[in-house]
């Protein structure tokens, strides 16, 4: 398992330090070969017998930030801990976690458990973004 912040430029400054607006995870796994399975020798360099898995995603909490300081000022004036708001996760193709990151994920974009699409993320355009797989529920992941 792999997760960290997507750190971005233009990532919002709150009390001076900038919060990401979006996290991602990476799940790796290796599973038996069926022995007709020819993926096995490609997925795993050092064991034929088992083949290398992988789904990234992204959690992209925007939305909350954008009222950061009125939520925060009201849950601070009542006492309370500043709520956790709505956040969107997605399951992404892993290259674009290499995308957004900078990473070198070695053989994981290789190993992708998510459908090939017609187009990953190579900037941060919307419409890139759009293409993403949002999860409403664990039933939406791709494995």
């Amino acid at each position: 398992m792999f997760t960290g912040p997507v750190l971005a430029d233009d990532d919002r400054t709150y009390r001076g330090i900038q919060i990401p607006r979006r996290f991602y995870k990476i799940a790796a796994w290796t599973s038996a070969a069926s022995p007709d399975d020819d993926t096995a020798a490609a997925n795993s360099p050092t064991d034929s017998s088992a083949v290398l898995s992988a789904t990234a995603y992204v959690l992209d909490q925007t939305p909350q930030l954008d009222d950061i300081d009125l939520s925060t000022q009201r849950a601070l004036r009542d006492g309370q801990t500043p709520p956790l708001g709505p956040f969107r996760t997605f399951q992404v193709p892993v290259n674009d976690v290499t995308t957004l990151t900078g990473l070198d994920l070695g053989p994981l974009p290789a190993a992708d458990r998510l459908p090939p699409t017609t187009r990953t993320l190579h900037d941060e355009t919307a419409a890139a973004r759009d293409e993403w797989l949002q999860l409403q529920s664990p039933a939406d992941i791709h494995l």
